[in-house]
């Protein structure tokens, strides 16, 4: 921030309208400082202006090498507020700087596609999912890869998922899988494609699916971590393997987890557990005549 500053300063030492001016920074190393005008064609527009007259340059889009904005104190501001824990606050002031940047997307640097990124984590933390996931759908058209489209892929998912679309979120976790992420930083994606298999009552994928972040995350501890050992114990416990639920029971103090205390998987669980009891006393009291016949029909098969 101070560094920023003292830069303008010297800037507008030299030239002071330079300090309050847009610039592109061409491929060939060339800086031209303006008014962004925007793309037309596969041109960017850039107003010039002297002392006396001003005019429009335009350059291919290919030739550019990036953008920079005139209200860099105003990102870093923005992003400063966010950081402290305003959300609803930055999410006004990131609404504008985004409308700004928006037209230059696939043009932007890596602290400018920032504001892109901030943005749709403070409408997670408003609780405007609703926003967040519309933004990314239209953000992720233009943006190039690298760690602002990864994230925003990621904040797509989580938006989704809070939303309770759970075959939407499954579509977009398929996709961010197959792209080769891996599960060190989130476990969304596997938790989300796990829950849609258990949805289906397809115990078997979603507990192999549930698995895969608590075998390769470690030694980290990825977010999301604790619902994919909730959904791995409901399947364990639906496909009739009381142990292996038990077991990953058992590591969830080792993980620093807690037991899942979510309603809505605290139920399953217990559900599961219910039906698992019932089965076991069915048996219970079957004839042993009954038990003999059901033990040929498991090694044999039913005629």
């Amino acid at each position: 921030m101070t560094r920023i500053f003292a830069f303008l300063m010297i800037i507008t030492m030299v030239d002071p309208a330079l300090a309050q001016s847009d610039r592109i920074v061409l491929a060939s190393g060339k800086i031209v400082h303006g008014e962004l005008a925007g793309i037309v064609g596969g041109y960017l527009s850039i107003i010039v202006q002297n002392s006396s007259n001003q005019a429009e340059l335009r350059y291919r889009k290919d030739n550019i090498e990036r953008i920079d904005f005139s209200d860099s104190l105003q990102r870093q501001d923005a992003i400063d507020r966010f950081s402290s824990r305003h959300p609803r606050q930055s999410a006004a002031m990131l609404e504008e700087l985004a409308l700004k940047r928006m037209p230059y997307l696939e043009l932007l640097g890596p602290e400018d596609e920032t504001v892109f990124t901030k943005l749709l984590e403070s409408y997670i933390l408003s609780r405007r999912e609703e926003d967040a996931l519309e933004r990314s759908k239209l953000w992720l058209q233009k943006l190039p890869s690298g760690n602002a489209k990864l994230r925003t892929e990621e904040i797509q998912i989580q938006a989704a998922w809070k939303l309770d679309r759970a075959s939407e979120a499954a579509y977009y976790s398929q996709r961010w899988i197959e792209s080769g992420h891996s599960s060190k930083k989130t476990a969304l994606p596997w938790v989300s494609l796990a829950n849609a298999a258990l949805i289906a009552e397809d115990y078997e994928t979603a507990l192999w699916t549930a698995l895969n972040p608590i075998v390769f995350s470690p030694p980290s501890r990825p977010a999301y971590l604790e619902d994919a050992y909730a959904i791995a114990i409901i399947s364990a416990i639906n496909i009739g393997d009381p142990e292996l639920a038990q077991q990953l029971k058992s590591e969830l103090p080792n993980q620093r987890l807690s037991p899942p205390a979510n309603s809505r998987w605290s139920k399953l669980i217990a559900n599961a557990e219910s039906r698992l009891e019932d089965d076991l006393e069915s048996e219970k009291e079957a004839s042993p005549n009954q038990r003999s016949v059901d033990t040929v029909f498991k090694l044999v098969g039913k005629p």
